[in-house]
């Protein structure tokens, strides 16, 4: 898959009510093979592979349906783990001044 170095990347997720849709706004926001497996395993995968010395905006988190909180909290955690394994990708998460990784 060809990423281009110089693209910064948005993921938005305001209004979003189930995993579903959550997975429909990441592959709105970058760019997923066919076979994603609309997982935080598989999001992980994609992100670890082709998105280093990336930048990648977070919206709307927060914004999130109600029920969809842990999923959120889940995908927070991936994004820490993700930078704390590697250093080249970024993650800025928009709705949290406070909270950049």
């Amino acid at each position: 898959m060809y990423i281009d170095d110089e693209e910064d990347y948005t993921i938005d997720f305001t209004g979003v009510s189930d995993k579903e849709e959550f997975h429909d706004r990441v592959r709105e926001g970058i760019e997923v093979p066919d076979y994603y497996g609309n997982n935080l395993d598989a999001l992980y995968d994609i992100l670890t592979e082709d998105y280093t010395d990336k930048v990648i905006r977070i919206v709307g988190l927060d914004d999130m349906a109600a029920d969809m909180r842990d999923y959120a909290h889940k995908f927070r955690r991936l994004c820490e783990d993700i930078c704390e394994e590697y250093e080249e990708i970024t993650f800025i998460f928009e709705d949290d001044v406070d909270y950049k990784m």
